[in-house]
């Protein structure tokens, strides 16, 4: 059905991508870079309706970090109950997946330590944006936060955040216990006045999550007998990590980087914004605070001398990342495409073809400057303006030259914004170009680094060893198959967002890693829970059985090896096909980019000369 916007302008409504206890949200058919959120409750309340209003007209400036909303949508042209909102599209993936080792392994396969700290960074900018305008997000959580390839980021669901406008404050009225800060534990915030210091404590946890691997930092072991799930954790300020025996209620999870991995300054910071005190007004770190101390750790980060994709800070008396690894063989840094390997047991004619794949990826471009050629063209245009209509004899009178130049400056100054504007909306072209076209791309360079793990691990092992090898193959079959089942997204009764957060700190994020071992060591979890999650990961099993189908029967070793060698030969032929496809879309890409960057070019050209001309008028004034 058709919508409408405030000017009268029809949308298409497209299919629905997203939603929530708010509203459902629609891509605009023919107009793909927006979206539409369509509340629940209509008509809208005078005071929403308001609210939004408010969103719409904050400054352009803003919407580099936040996806505000454009306009207000109604039923009819010219109508007056808004039933939604119109909204950028913001390409990315929630930060968990970023935080959340497995889907980091999916999404974000470069993403090594020191893309973690520049997220954080860039967390940290937004905040202080939202901030630095009066803006306070109130409803911090996961959910909230979209992650670009290049670790940019960008704040969603603006339209709860908490903001005045002309004398009146529309406050954020929802939260997310796990995310709520301990002294609004349990507090209604309906109508409540949230503070930057309430938003401090989200973004804290934020930053702590992507610095620690995904473990939050009120989940742990009770130093008692007594179960303390996180949300009671956070009431009590019980960091799991704190250092100070007596402030302590919990301990970190098995198998978390030590909290001293990261430098004093940084360590300061997380107890000021967990402890007890932090709740008393601006006690917790500001954003720039962070921004400094993780541009200084950005700044002081190591390769770990046994595996070079472990980055860490310098001063951490060894790699935490090596150390998880031996000790919960869990490698949350795995080399990132393109790193050299050397691969056992594949044959010697195929090996190449493994580095070859996995050297594989997918770059965004960079705009390069316009000529010189180009740059001196739009300064002579400029001139040109002034010069072609009036007579040379008029220009000499100076008063005639004074007043000539007076005006133009006006003019330059008024055009000279919207050509700023012009020039910065190509970042987001060429963004969007990028993943547009890397959508395209990832399926194939998956594909691609799957079939140099194949070709890893062909090998011939003796006809004895036969039944071995295809009972290893049909358990790393099922290893794969369960590990692609996220508990974060599983439907399991009992199991909120508590549970969920505790399951992660202790590195049960998959159906894998679900067994009765690992779930009766955790902390307040009963039998009755353990049991459904059992059943959920049996009910996967079960899945993978009906649909796998083991390899061909292999007779004795002279077949095994034949049988090794055919499958060999298909691999590297399908390695051929992968890797033309993979050339094919990075040609598309090339040529579109070029198109954008001719336009980008030009656009870049005459604000520049716009600049250049601006300041010699303003010289001669």
């Amino acid at each position: 059905m058709p919508v409408f916007d405030e000017t009268g302008r029809a949308w298409e409504l497209g299919p629905k991508i997203a939603a929530g206890g708010e509203g459902v949200v629609h891509q605009l058919l023919h107009a793909p870079e927006y979206c539409a959120k369509i509340y629940h409750s209509t008509p809208l309340s005078a005071l929403k309706q308001a609210k939004l209003k408010a969103l719409c007209g904050l400054p352009k400036e803003l919407r580099g970090n936040l996806a505000l909303p454009l306009s207000l949508i109604f039923s009819q042209r010219g109508g007056s109950q808004a039933l939604g909102v119109i909204l950028p599209f913001i390409q990315g993936h929630d930060i968990f997946e970023l935080y959340n080792p497995q889907g980091r392994r999916e999404h974000f396969q470069k993403a090594d330590f020191a893309f973690l700290v520049a997220a954080a960074r860039n967390l940290s900018i937004a905040f202080k944006v939202l901030h630095e305008n009066g803006i306070v997000m109130g409803d911090v959580n996961e959910q909230n936060i979209k992650v670009r390839p290049d670790a940019t980021l960008s704040l969603i669901d603006c339209d709860s955040f908490q903001i005045e406008h002309h004398g009146q404050r529309y406050t954020c009225n929802v939260g997310t216990p796990l995310w709520t800060p301990p002294e609004l534990q349990g507090v209604s915030l309906s109508e409540l006045e949230r503070t930057p210091n309430h938003d401090a404590f989200g973004l804290a946890q934020l930053i702590f999550l992507l610095l620690f691997a995904g473990r939050y930092p009120f989940a742990g072991k009770p130093l008692n007998s007594e179960p303390l799930p996180p949300e009671a954790a956070i009431a009590k300020f019980a960091f799991a990590f704190d250092p100070t025996p007596k402030e302590r209620l919990l301990e970190p999870p098995p198998a978390a980087p030590p909290f001293d991995s990261l430098p004093p300054s940084l360590r300061n910071l997380f107890l000021r914004a967990f402890r007890r005190g932090s709740e008393l007004p601006s006690a917790r770190p500001s954003p720039t605070e962070w921004i400094t101390e993780l541009q200084a750790l950005g700044g002081s980060l190591t390769r770990c001398p046994s595996w070079p994709a472990h980055l860490h800070w310098k001063g951490s008396a060894a790699c935490p990342w090596c150390g998880i690894l031996q000790t919960a063989r869990v490698e949350l840094f795995p080399a990132p495409p393109g790193t050299p390997s050397n691969p056992e047991g594949a044959p010697a004619s195929h090996g190449a073809w493994v580095d070859r794949l996995l050297a594989l990826s997918f770059e965004p471009l960079q705009f390069g400057p316009p000529s010189a050629a180009m740059q001196t063209a739009a300064v002579n245009a400029l001139e040109l303006e002034v010069t072609s209509w009036m007579p040379g004899f008029l220009r000499r009178i100076p008063f005639v030259q004074r007043n000539i130049n007076a005006s133009h400056l006006n003019e330059l100054k008024s055009r000279v914004s919207q050509a700023n504007q012009t020039v910065g909306s190509f970042s987001n072209q060429a963004s969007t170009l990028f993943l547009q076209h890397f959508a395209q791309a990832q399926p194939l360079l998956k594909s691609a680094h799957d079939t140099a793990g194949k070709l890893k691990s062909i090998g011939t092992p003796s006809s004895k060893a036969v039944a071995q090898v295809l009972a290893r193959h049909q358990l790393r079959e099922l290893q794969e198959h369960l590990e692609r089942q996220l508990l974060h997204r599983a439907q399991v009764a009992g199991l909120g967002q508590s549970r969920r957060a505790t399951l992660q700190s202790y590195q049960i994020i998959t159906a894998w890693d679900v067994t009765e071992a690992a779930l009766l060591a955790l902390p307040g979890f009963g039998m009755t829970l353990t049991r459904k999650l059992l059943d959920w990961r049996k009910l996967h099993e079960r899945d993978f059985q009906l649909s796998y189908r083991p390899p061909t029967a292999i007779q004795g070793n002279a077949t095994f090896t034949a049988a090794v060698q055919k499958e060999a030969d298909e691999l590297v032929t399908n390695a051929k096909r992968l890797l033309s496809q993979i050339n094919e879309v990075k040609s598309r890409y090339a040529s579109s980019f070029a198109t954008l960057q001719a336009a980008y070019h030009d656009a870049y050209a005459k604000w520049t000369a716009l600049e250049t001309r601006i300041k010699q008028l303003s010289a001669m004034m």
